[in-house]
């Protein structure tokens, strides 16, 4: 802090939800089996969605401007701001469809055939509220994805 400059950006650093119960990517797709978690895996809704990949490495792009420019200058701060307003927008959908996945794994009755049915037919917009969760990969794609985004 420095008292002729703005407060440094730090809101890509601050995030919210419950770590705990939160997903990794390569679980969302297979129905949460609550009495044993451990299940032959499928294919998931991530693996091999070229739009995904595209969006995490524009997400990655965007957080490496965030960090390689100062914060010195009023404009600086506001320039941050969008490009994390842009990788919120970006990642919003599949925070929603890990949401659910979570919610359906820890608090909601979901069955088997409605997850299956909601999960094929995602295509980014989901209008219900749920509790958000933490999605370790999600919030921090850089350093969780980075290298299997960008060996595709």
């Amino acid at each position: 802090m420095a008292k002729d400059q703005p407060l440094s950006f730090l809101d890509h650093h601050l995030k919210c939800g419950n770590s705990l119960t939160g997903v990794t990517l390569n679980e969302v797709g297979n129905y949460p089996n609550k009495k044993n978690k451990v299940r032959k895996m499928q294919l998931t809704i991530f693996d091999n969605n070229k739009k995904f990949k595209t969006t995490v490495q524009n997400v990655i792009s965007y957080y490496q401007k965030i960090e390689s420019h100062d914060s010195k200058e009023l404009p600086d701060i506001g320039e941050k701001k969008e490009l994390l307003d842009k990788i919120n927008d970006l990642l919003r959908p599949y925070k929603a469809v890990c949401d659910y996945h979570s919610s359906a794994y820890s608090e909601n009755e979901i069955s088997e055939y409605e997850y299956s049915k909601t999960i094929s037919s995602f295509s980014g917009d989901f209008s219900w509220q749920i509790k958000p969760f933490f999605h370790w990969e999600l919030e921090y794609p850089e350093v969780m994805l980075s290298e299997k985004v960008l060996t595709v």
